[in-house]
């Protein structure tokens, strides 16, 4: 097995993963909420797109790795360097959960806006937390209140 093999592999089991995981929350659970940061985002956005989930907060999402990448290292060949794209962008149509959204400084806002466009727009809420970037949002009283409003059904645009 060559290292492509490997990589292929271990996406696979991350997805796989969250979809067993999420069975037995849902046969537990009489709700369930995902959140996904960064990226954590395409496998909570693969396994919404997947299961009857209540509620989905994104954070710091984005559309495609590769494209992220790109932006970021624009003299490199990314389509040749990224096996796999980490793609949520083809995913959301497949989704029917309320979705939050918010980006920062490493997940550029076009990124973002493109995967959040996809949505449709009664569906998915944007909240931008200030003075907080993608290393130290989790710092942020901001963050965890929105986040605990968002779980207790406060899902209005900031």
């Amino acid at each position: 097995m060559d290292i492509e093999e490997v990589q292929v592999l271990q996406v696979k089991n991350l997805y796989e993963d969250a979809l067993h995981i999420s069975d037995v929350l849902i046969k537990r659970y009489a709700t369930v909420s995902v959140i996904g940061r960064s990226l954590g985002s395409v496998i909570a956005t693969h396994l919404v797109s997947r299961k009857d989930i209540d509620k989905f907060i994104l954070v710091t999402p984005f559309d495609n790795i590769q494209k992220v990448a790109q932006a970021r290292f624009p003299i490199y060949p990314m389509s040749v360097l990224i096996k796999d794209k980490y793609d949520s962008f083809s995913k959301v149509r497949d989704i029917k959960a309320k979705t939050l959204a918010q980006n920062d400084e490493v997940i550029p806002l076009k990124n973002s806006q493109n995967l959040i466009d996809v949505f449709l727009r009664e569906q998915v809420t944007v909240t931008t937390i200030l003075d907080s970037g993608h290393n130290d949002l989790s710092e942020n009283k901001h963050y965890y209140n929105g986040l605990h409003d968002k779980i207790e059904g406060k899902w209005s645009q900031h």
